[in-house]
């Protein structure tokens, strides 16, 4: 790799890093994201930001606003309302595929709360980040998830998947697509689940009160942001496209996160969503 390419990279990383929605100083750390990293890492609790701080290294990678804002090291999967039917199913024996996982945090908070790592899987766009994760968590060693990289829609790795799946999270993923997109993303992760009734999609995501597509920061891409009606609609095509049912369940959150993410548009809320099988 040429050190101008690099060069580049890092201006481009620095010029982000001055835009507050997109990046922001790792200067604390809330109470229960603490606890869960020292017991889980077993790390002292003052060396835990300057460890946390490698967060740059995936920055620099690829300048998700996730990793950007902190958003790399909170577990949100026990913030869902479902998380403990999910806990329930996975200590039976079902299983999870994390999508986007980036450093798999929530991978790892499954396993802090009494999950066999054996029954979990990940999957992202990068190696790095999965990499990072193992740095992060220091349990290369000891965790037993699968990972696969690559791109969901493109790569062959991904059919080792397909109609094994029981519960897919899917955190912060759909919104950085279009409706089309979406539906297309939709439409392979229908294969991934178990074809019978009960298997879930689940996560959280960027929406609108009034749903529309928008550019989004950094990339300039266009992306479509859900609210109840508009998320039920796209899962009633995907269905059709797929040939089987869905039922969706959709809550708003707070919005502080959303407004913290994508600007100061009063309509952006996050919310959370419950994807059955019927």
């Amino acid at each position: 790799m040429s050190n101008s390419f690099i060069e580049g990279a890092e201006r481009q990383s620095d010029m982000l890093k001055k835009d507050r929605r997109l990046y922001e100083p790792l200067d604390s750390i809330g109470a229960e994201s603490r606890e869960f990293l020292t017991n889980y890492i077993g790390i002292p609790a003052d060396e835990l930001l300057g460890h946390l701080r490698r967060k740059n290294i995936g920055w620099e990678q690829d300048p998700w606003t996730c990793i950007g804002i902190n958003g790399f090291y909170r577990t949100y999967i026990n913030d869902l309302p479902s998380y403990p039917e999910i806990l329930s199913r996975l200590k039976r024996g079902q299983n999870l595929l994390d999508i986007g996982c980036c450093f798999a945090q929530d991978i790892r908070r499954l396993v802090y709360d009494g999950v066999p790592s054996e029954n979990l899987r990940g999957a992202d766009l990068h190696e790095e980040f999965i990499d990072l994760g193992y740095d992060l968590f220091r349990d290369r060693r000891t965790l037993k998830a699968e990972f696969v990289v690559g791109d969901v829609l493109k790569e062959y790795e991904y059919k080792r998947f397909d109609s094994k799946i029981d519960v897919v999270l899917a955190n912060l993923f759909f919104h950085v697509w279009n409706w089309k997109d979406q539906q297309r993303v939709g439409e392979r992760i229908v294969k991934f689940t178990q074809p019978r009734k009960g298997s879930v999609i689940v996560g959280r995501q960027l929406g609108s009160i009034n749903p529309k597509e928008v550019t989004a920061p950094p990339r300039g891409s266009k992306v479509f942001l859900h609210n109840a009606e508009t998320l039920r609609k796209l899962w009633d095509d995907i269905g059709v496209a797929t040939d089987t049912l869905w039922k969706v369940d959709f809550s708003f959150m707070s919005v502080d996160f959303a407004k913290q993410l994508q600007g100061s548009d009063s309509d952006f809320q996050m919310f959370h969503f419950r994807i059955e099988r019927q």
